[in-house]
């Protein structure tokens, strides 16, 4: 054996006793003729004492940070005054009487113990080096230990994990796809699946009944911090349930991983909201509610104002809204020229702010303030000394996402919500905000006046299909999502298990018969075949971690992602091919495109 045992596992209970210890050089230091040289592994830092002066340590002076080494030695307590009660392996040492180098490192690109001064770039591009990280590490931990209990959540309950192909026909979903070209059929191509929807579907009309899947899924869209061209889910589909039966065995497979993995309990159920009341009162479909900042509409306080800007808003049908904050600090002029800049930045036509002070305020619209709507203003709000209101004036629907990205931004600015991680062995359920979103609307307007899927167009409506036809803007879908602390983690719905039904929503949808037959026709016929009510939710691994670690960087989540640009730094992909497999795919590159 290389060792008897990881770093971590050496304690008080083996004092006395000769361990074998492997892993990387952390650091050293030495005092006179004593070297001090911490050992890592994946399981935590052990100290090692060499005696500088015994000759059976020859190789000691060639040691440098992140070799490889192999130690035999004897576990000791530490002196008087040196124990580390920050370690789980700090009452003890390790005396050593044999030091072995099995690999030697070249000069390390960056310093892992400094990583904060490290530029992401060069991490993504020696991602092996990163991962070294403890910090790095206990993320791929958890997201391993969040899965395993997933996993033995749904196996309890005789659902199937059955996998479904990774390179498949290209469907509509939403985003673009990631396209094959076919060797065998030149000129036709696969797609990389964006998620497995249909072949669920289709495992609930071969009576499977229970299904599950950690799915792979691939997205061709613009990045941001919440999102990578591939990702995992946790991908669950049941027959013969309605939603409340897949919203309650979500909660339960949750609880059962907060206690499991975290020792957290969480109560269910979880709290509800309608779409529109998200939308109306928080701005955002995935509303953060560890932190209040509640909308108000404020007609009523300026229906006597002479402000152009405001007057034409309310005149023609629009609404004056906004949210109190509280400042975490005396606020100076730079602080609201600030504010301005960023409501610029998210698109707002004009932000208005007005602070109550001890016998004054502040406003950006002084001049056209009169003590009426001072007094209005500062009683709807409730307001004391130092309080804030923000506020802006538009249509209803414009301005609800506006003020959405304002109070994330003012709740984040004032510290009024935690910004950084969770530190997760003091993590308690107090941290953790769930809520369900539902009565989702079926369908968006798109530019040309038509309709699109809000979900995805096998969402089953919650009104009868006549009625959708009638007024399809007005339609809802039997769909949820579920929320964590402002991070949607998990979305599903209850399917269309009708064909007519299909067809119809298909229609609405402006795809024709023959469009549909091209691109459906397996789904189609299947649903002919006897197909039981039936419905799912999946679950974004990766978007789960970012809610209960509070982590705003799913890069720092997956093991080998892609940059902000989708390009892979550590391989250089996407990458040039030679002319010979593109022969071989039948394919010409052209700029003339």
């Amino acid at each position: 054996m290389y060792k008897t045992h990881d770093c971590a596992q050496v304690t008080e209970t083996l004092l006395g006793k000769e361990v074998t210890v492997c892993g990387w050089v952390n650091s050293f230091r030495t005092h006179g003729s004593i070297v001090f040289v911490d050992i890592r592994d994946r399981s935590g830092i052990v100290q090692v004492v060499f005696d500088g002066n015994s000759d059976k340590f020859d190789n000691l002076n060639s040691l440098r940070n992140e070799f490889v080494v192999r130690i035999v030695g004897k576990v000791r307590s530490r002196a008087e005054g040196m124990a580390n009660s920050k370690m789980k392996t700090g009452q003890i040492e390790i005396t050593a009487d044999e030091l072995k180098i099995l690999s030697e490192c070249i000069p390390y690109p960056f310093d892992i113990n400094d990583i904060e001064n490290v530029d992401e770039t060069l991490r993504l591009k020696y991602r092996y080096l990163d991962l070294r990280r403890p910090y790095m590490y206990s993320n791929i931990y958890y997201r391993h230990k969040i899965i395993k209990a997933m996993r033995d959540f749904l196996d309890d309950r005789e659902f199937l994990e059955i996998e479904t192909p990774c390179i498949t026909k290209s469907t509509p979903e939403g985003a673009r796809d990631y396209l094959l070209p076919s060797r065998q059929f030149p000129g036709e191509f696969f797609a990389l699946p964006q998620s497995p929807q249909l072949f669920k579907q289709m495992l609930m009309i071969a009576g499977m009944e229970k299904y599950f899947q950690l799915a792979r899924c691939f997205r061709d869209e613009d990045l941001r911090s919440d999102r990578q061209p591939e990702f995992t889910q946790l991908d669950m589909e049941m027959s013969f349930v309605e939603s409340e039966d897949i919203m309650k065995i979500a909660e339960e497979m949750v609880a059962y991983m907060a206690q499991k993995v975290f020792d957290i309990k969480i109560k269910t159920p979880f709290k509800r909201m309608s779409y529109y009341d998200a939308m109306n009162y928080y701005g955002s479909d995935k509303p953060d509610l560890r932190y209040g900042l509640k909308f108000k509409e404020i007609n009523a306080v300026f229906e006597t104002i002479d402000f152009n800007v405001i007057n034409s808003v309310l005149k023609t049908g629009g609404v004056v809204k906004g949210f109190k904050v509280i400042p975490d600090r005396k606020l100076s002029r730079k602080d609201f020229d600030n504010f301005t800049k960023k409501a610029k930045f998210y698109g707002c036509p004009g932000m208005f702010y007005y602070q109550k002070l001890e016998g004054d305020f502040k406003t950006s619209i002084k001049k056209f303030l009169t003590e009426e709507i001072i007094s209005k203003l500062e009683e709807k709000f409730e307001l004391q000394n130092g309080e804030l209101v923000i506020f802006l004036a538009g249509e209803n629907e414009k301005i609800n996402p506006l003020l959405g990205k304002l109070r994330e931004y003012f709740a984040g600015e004032f510290s009024i919500v935690r910004t950084k991680p969770y530190e997760l062995d003091k993590m308690t359920a107090e941290n953790l905000e769930f809520l369900w979103v539902v009565d989702f609307p079926l369908f968006e307007k798109t530019a040309d006046e038509g309709v699109k899927s809000s979900h995805h167009p096998f969402t089953s409506p919650l009104d009868n299909i006549d009625n959708v036809k009638k007024n399809p803007l007005s339609a809802m879908a039997d769909a949820y999502d579920l929320v964590l602390n402002g991070y949607e983690i998990a979305g599903g719905s209850i399917r269309i298990h009708d064909s007519k039904i299909q067809k119809e929503i298909f229609n609405l949808l402006g795809i024709s018969e023959q469009e549909a037959e091209e691109r459906f026709s397996f789904f189609l016929n299947a649903l002919k075949y006897g197909t039981p009510p039936h419905g799912g939710i999946a679950f974004g691994i990766e978007r789960v971690m970012m809610g209960i670690f509070n982590n705003g960087n799913i890069r720092e989540l997956i093991a080998f992602p892609k940059n902000t640009q989708g390009r892979c730094l550590l391989t250089d992909a996407p990458s040039n091919v030679d002319a010979e497999q593109l022969k071989e795919l039948k394919l010409k590159l052209t700029d003339n495109l």
